[in-house]
């Protein structure tokens, strides 16, 4: 309902998880599905002019933060 009503697109990315899995995993996760979701951005109904953005809470707003970090020339 959020997307239709703002014309955007969302997309939920799962990562792996502390304890099992350490730092940076769960980093080179979040980085690796932002950069896909940029190369592929027509696959997710977008066109190359789109600018995203990144967004979570508790956790996923430090993999936010750090995707901000990590991702050079991120365009928002």
């Amino acid at each position: 309902m959020l997307a239709d009503a703002t014309k955007t697109i969302w997309i939920s990315v799962e990562y792996r998880l502390s304890p099992e899995y350490k730092f940076p995993i769960w980093l080179d996760d979040a980085c690796e599905a932002t950069r896909q979701i940029l190369a592929n951005k027509n696959d997710y109904g977008a066109d190359e002019t789109t600018k995203i953005g990144v967004a979570g809470d508790s956790a996923g707003a430090v993999i936010s933060a750090s995707i901000c970090h990590e991702i050079k020339n991120l365009d928002f």
